[in-house]
């Protein structure tokens, strides 16, 4: 049964594993692993060890060169993982580096009047009871570095762009996942107004908190006919932003 579970996860995600091939090693309670898959004739291998003679605990490796990732409808990436996976005393640790090579991020736009549940909302069926989240007993350790080159580009509400910085994705036992780091624009355009500006300075830092960055951003648009440059300015974080409107040199009000 929980294989054809895993088969059927397998065939319903848009990136389907082909041409799957294992080499496993058994001694005891110890097994060594050498595997491979392909995501659209890209190659990724899958190498470790893994122990069972008390609790699980294994010690895998995921790397390839270039690996396409589709999370539909607004995600579109090539990624090359270094990734490392240790299980040890119900303790799971992801570490590495994660390159993104290119892709695409379009931002849509949510309906009206719908928000995001924080985790202490509490779900309850038709009879009035709870329905219990499922939980797991597993602790999980994160340290992953996100390199994002400047082939990965973004589009919608008003903006066009194209991003590029460095992410460190960190996760403590029992505690919040973290994100920290920049991300910078380059050859954007922001329409606003009824106007289309061009991103002199678009830089998104993070300091913990994955949805309260802290922006600093900037888009301006030179009027030959006054010679005189128009723009908009946005900062402070995500949910306290600053929004002034400026002209060089100053219009009277």
């Amino acid at each position: 049964l929980a294989l054809d579970r895993g088969e059927l996860l397998l065939s319903q995600t848009p990136n389907k594993l082909e041409a799957i091939n294992a080499e496993v090693q058994i001694n005891n309670n110890q097994a060594e692993v050498l595997s491979n898959f392909f995501i659209k004739n890209n190659q990724a291998t899958l190498n470790g060890q893994i122990a069972w003679e008390k609790d699980l605990n294994m010690n895998i490796d995921l790397y390839a060169k270039q690996l396409p990732l589709l999370f539909p409808p607004q995600l579109v990436m090539n990624v090359s993982p270094t990734i490392n996976f240790l299980l040890k005393e119900k303790v799971l640790t992801i570490s590495g580096i994660l390159r993104v090579l290119e892709g695409s991020y379009n931002i849509e736009k949510l309906p009206q009047g719908s928000i995001d549940l924080s985790d202490d909302v509490i779900i309850i069926n038709d009879e009035g009871k709870e329905v219990l989240k499922n939980k797991s007993n597993l602790a999980i350790n994160t340290n992953v570095t996100i390199n994002i080159e400047k082939e990965f580009s973004v589009l919608g509400q008003g903006l066009e762009s194209n991003l590029f910085g460095q992410l460190q994705v960190t996760q403590q036992q029992s505690k919040p996942l973290q994100l920290f780091g920049n991300i910078q624009s380059i050859k954007g355009t922001y329409q606003a107004y009824g106007q289309k500006l061009t991103i002199d300075k678009g830089e998104l830092t993070f300091n913990g908190p994955l949805t309260n960055p802290y922006f600093n951003l900037r888009a301006s648009r030179h009027i030959k006919a006054e010679d005189i440059e128009v723009g908009l300015k946005i900062t402070g974080l995500a949910d306290a932003l600053d929004m002034q409107l400026f002209s060089t040199p100053t219009m009277e009000a």
